[in-house]
């Protein structure tokens, strides 16, 4: 099914990528820029430091996005999921179920047809390691603050474990497809206009909601058959 079928990723297709993750990120950093503006604060002395080392970067951030549209890449684009992260995959009994896969509801059909690099799903799971990594540590709200600089090295080790086994993983299966092509040069630059056009929200009780037990029945079990409860992560 030529719908389906991986194409040849273009110039066009990157200008337009950089373009949208400019423009992403425009609205990200003038959403942090009036939270720090804001009173009364929204965000501890720390986290303010560092919102204030970001914003005076945005030149460099902007150049490294614009940086995309001129890569020489071989790589190929297809039809992606769009919204790939953790809380999209259920494990349950060894193996797992990606939700969502005919796209946001939000999206309009075009967009859900639209073919890119499925790189940028990789570099969406990997903000999403990052992101529950510093959601657990927040969580702990009770914690001392050595108990917290324990938790932070815990969950940047985490981070970086099931970020290197994920990536290892994606790059031994896609090294045989065309797709893999000029595969490195645009996964780094995914990677960094991902970081840099995040959502912008954070909600650890959400978090904790995606990570609790809940009751699914499997394809082939009858109606009234209590499966056990699985992990949605």
């Amino acid at each position: 099914d030529p719908r389906f079928a991986p194409e040849p990723l273009g110039r066009d297709d990157l200008g337009t990528a950089a373009d949208r993750a400019l423009a992403h990120a425009e609205r990200t950093l003038g959403s942090l820029e009036a939270a720090l503006r804001s009173t009364p604060a929204r965000m501890s002395v720390d986290a303010a430091a560092l919102a204030q080392r970001v914003l005076e970067a945005r030149r460099q951030l902007f150049e490294a996005i614009r940086s995309i549209a001129a890569l020489e890449t071989a790589a190929q684009k297809c039809r992606i999921h769009g919204d790939y992260r953790l809380g999209q995959v259920l494990l349950s009994e060894g193996d797992i179920s990606i939700q969502s896969v005919e796209g946001h509801v939000a999206w309009p059909a075009a967009a859900q047809r639209e073919k890119q690099s499925p790189l940028k799903d990789v570099a969406s799971m990997l903000r999403s390691f990052s992101y529950v990594a510093h959601a657990a540590v927040l969580m702990r709200a009770t914690a001392t603050p050595d108990q917290l600089r324990h938790f932070t090295g815990w969950a940047l080790s985490w981070n970086a474990w099931a970020s290197a086994s994920f990536l290892r993983a994606y790059l031994f299966q896609s090294a045989a497809t065309p797709i893999g092509d000029g595969r490195d040069a645009l996964l780094q630059e995914i990677a960094r206009v991902r970081c840099v056009s995040s959502r912008g929200r954070f909600n650890p009780r959400g978090v904790k909601r995606k990570m609790s037990n809940f009751n699914v029945r499997h394809r082939g079990q009858p109606l009234h058959h209590q499966p056990t409860p699985v992990l949605r992560i």
